[in-house]
């Protein structure tokens, strides 16, 4: 049912009895199939029979008016797991997990796309969204009720591509965000008020090279940093109290736009920096304390990387989570570079963001 509940919405009954029919038999479940087609006599059409295998469980969100550029992933006050979504329609929605219903109306103030989202909180424990938009701005919002926080930061002279939340070394919470005019730049979540100066990315000042994504991350010694990736193929970390450079620059590979990076930890507990590229189809990872690299996945053929992600599967295994042109999303053990399961399918088209 989840898997068609998207497609459901907008049928009558008895051709909501075919459309489950229909899926159904394409996921292998021919007993519950041939249920709903007793139940259901008067239904407008039938299904025979359906190619394919069992398909992973899944369920579609709709309701974004064009293609979908960002996602994070938060809680409500109330401790309900929520995903949160940005889109080229200027706005963010907001959905519960599990059962994929939307919380409260979408967030619309943008007058761009919005290209990226992240989830935070302010000092009083409040859970936010923070969002970065097309035309150079940046905006804090509530995540139980859309309200926003505060004034717009204008934060850069150009397209904001990414966004994410990190913390000080005194605890304070802070944005940090890469943009198109070639800089990071981190901001005080409470009030929007700069850290620093400007992080320029790069070694020519006079000339932009684009960060297209940032994350936030923790060197071995508990120091907060953030990482950005670049239209150069480069990989950069940055202390996040003063702005200075840890290492040099980490080169993804030839030809390879940087479209998205993430902070994670090997099962030995060594933290490292975990990047997706684009020509040369692959996803690497580095040591965060030195820049030594610890392995390189090949994502498949002609089939750019533009997502990537940390997480630990329940049974306490560390695993990068990657989204690419073919449409797949992909798991793999961080520490051995081994995939875990089969690829994901059932997108259309690229996967432009995992969480």
């Amino acid at each position: 049912y989840r898997q068609s509940a998207h497609q459901l919405a907008h049928l009558g009954r008895p051709a909501r009895a075919s459309q489950l029919e229909l899926t159904t038999h394409r996921v292998g479940h021919r007993g519950l199939a041939a249920l709903i087609a007793t139940a259901a006599p008067d239904r407008p059409w039938r299904t025979r029979w359906s190619h394919g295998g069992p398909a992973t469980g899944h369920q579609v969100l709709t309701g974004h008016d064009g293609p979908v550029s960002s996602l994070a992933t938060g809680t409500l006050p109330d401790g309900t797991a929520v995903v949160i979504s940005g889109g080229r329609d200027r706005t963010m929605r907001v959905w519960r997990v599990d059962d994929g219903t939307p919380v409260g109306q979408p967030m619309q103030s943008h007058n761009s796309t919005v290209n990226a989202v992240a989830a935070g909180a302010l000092p009083d424990g409040t859970p936010v969204v923070i969002s970065g938009s097309g035309n150079g701005t940046l905006r804090v919002w509530r995540l139980a009720d859309g309200n926003p926080v505060g004034q717009w930061m204008q934060s850069h002279k150009s397209a904001v591509n990414a966004v994410a939340a990190g913390t000080l070394p005194d605890g304070t919470p802070v944005v940090i965000s890469g943009s198109s005019d070639g800089t990071v730049r981190v901001w005080r979540l409470a009030d929007g008020t700069p850290v620093g100066q400007p992080l320029h990315n790069g070694d020519n000042w006079e000339i932009a090279v684009a960060v297209l994504a940032v994350a936030a991350g923790t060197l071995p010694d508990g120091t907060p940093i953030a990482i950005s990736g670049s239209s150069d193929g480069t990989v950069r970390v940055w202390r996040l109290a003063d702005g200075t450079p840890v290492g040099r620059p980490l080169l993804h590979g030839s030809g390879a736009e940087i479209r998205s990076v993430a902070a994670g930890i090997l099962p030995d507990g060594t933290p490292v920096v975990i990047s997706g590229g684009g020509l040369d189809c692959t996803v690497r990872v580095w040591r965060l304390a030195d820049g030594t690299p610890v392995g390189e996945l090949v994502h498949g053929r002609d089939s750019w990387v533009l997502a990537v992600a940390a997480r630990v599967l329940p049974a306490g295994t560390p695993v990068i989570i990657s989204g690419s042109t073919d449409g797949s999303v992909r798991v793999w053990r961080l520490g051995d570079d081994t995939p875990v399961g089969e690829p994901i399918r059932g997108h259309d088209s690229a996967v432009k963001a995992v969480t």
